[in-house]
């Protein structure tokens, strides 16, 4: 490795451990602008997208995206020496920028497929599977509303969700792969099945099926399993109780999400907290959830949380019985979103929701309070 790439890495390692994200942001931008390696500009580029997304600038990290393949064509054609690692990482950074464009509608999902394909080109290109790739096609999938394929990819990925593909594969800790297919199952889904996949995180098992003992002895030395996202199956069990009018149950998975609460990339859970007002019926907490989440529907990059927090936004006013002009400016905005969700679906169905939601009110009131409700009644997986 020449001594111009190497003193260029280590910058890189140091930005890596800069915790204010836009700080880091800039501190890669300029390694960029001192540098003509591919890979370096490359690496450079995924920090980026991985800090755009995490400051919740969803168009930023999708035009980063786009930036990176050039780059990543370079680095594929060139000699490579020492950059394992590296491409971990810019695995990583494309990965990121998949889950962005999935957010903004107006990405078509022809350019999300060639995204998909880069990362699963560099999974190869490290002699990995395409477990990665294969959870970010489902979520390519969830979005686009073919429920067939999304099940066929998450009973292809359910076998090898363990610590050691985490370890080796870039797949994901347990909890956050199942976190995730748990939200693509939606609230709706069979309570049974949402229980037996979820206990094991909510249990915090560290051994799951087929995993390779050496990985799991490393974790042990490590301290253990440390990824607080992976509490966001707690979110998406509670709403499922929520559906069927448990809300007492659902208060007690809501206090493992605090943590989540107020994040500039994901809106859901404070969705979610004024879904669990909502269902208490406790006018203060609605009031203060409102205030919190109002301003922020209004700026969210990712659409469809946009639509969703726009729509309880409205209808928690109506339970207050306040601004119903700005009540009719929330449905109208929820309307633009859905349109603009529609516009790259061959079937569209989000107006069609957003008309539901506004005559038949939020699902958190369509079940009896207090008592389980079967879950076919509520929809089914």
């Amino acid at each position: 490795m020449n001594l111009q790439r190497r003193r260029a890495l280590e910058e890189m390692a140091d930005i890596r451990k800069i915790e204010a994200d836009e700080e880091a942001r800039a501190f890669a931008l300029d390694l960029a602008e001192r540098s003509e390696d591919p890979l370096i500009l490359a690496l450079c580029k995924a920090e980026e997208i991985r800090r755009s997304r995490i400051l919740g600038q969803q168009q930023r990290a999708v035009v980063a995206g786009a930036e990176l393949l050039p780059h990543l064509e370079a680095l594929v054609a060139a000699e490579r020496d020492d950059e394992r690692w590296a491409l971990g990482l810019i695995a990583r950074g494309l990965s990121s920028a998949v889950r962005a464009a999935l957010d903004v509608p107006e990405v078509p999902f022809a350019a999300i497929d060639a995204l998909i394909d880069a990362v699963a080109r560099v999974l190869r290109d490290l002699g990995l599977r395409e477990l990665a790739a294969d959870q970010l096609r489902a979520r390519r999938y969830h979005v686009s509303g073919d429920q067939e394929r999304v099940t066929a990819l998450v009973e292809g990925l359910i076998p090898h969700v363990n610590y050691t593909n985490a370890d080796r594969q870039q797949l994901g800790c347990p909890g956050c792969v199942l976190s995730t297919i748990s939200f693509y199952l939606g609230p709706t889904a069979d309570l049974g099945l949402l229980e037996e996949m979820l206990t094991p995180v909510f249990e915090g098992q560290l051994i799951y099926p087929n995993e390779d003992p050496k990985v799991l002895r490393a974790i042990r030395l490590d301290g253990g399993p440390r990824c607080p996202n992976s509490l966001g199956a707690h979110m998406h069990y509670a709403r499922a109780l929520l559906w069927r009018g448990r809300v007492a149950e659902a208060e007690e998975h809501a206090a493992r999400v605090t943590h989540l609460d107020l994040d500039e990339c994901y809106l859901l859970p404070m969705i979610f907290f004024l879904e669990v007002a909502m269902a208490s019926g406790n006018e203060a907490r609605i009031r203060g959830r409102v205030r919190l989440l109002r301003p922020r529907v209004e700026a969210h990059e990712d659409t469809q949380e946009a639509m969703l927090g726009t729509i309880r936004v409205a209808q928690a006013l109506a339970i207050l019985g306040e601004d119903e002009a700005d009540q009719e400016r929330l449905w109208g905005l929820a309307e633009a979103h859905a349109a603009r969700l529609d516009g790259r679906l061959t079937a569209p169905r989000h107006r069609a929701e957003v008309v539901a939601e506004r005559s038949g009110g939020a699902p958190i009131f369509a079940a009896p309070r207090g008592r389980p409700t079967d879950p076919q009644a509520c929809g089914g997986v």
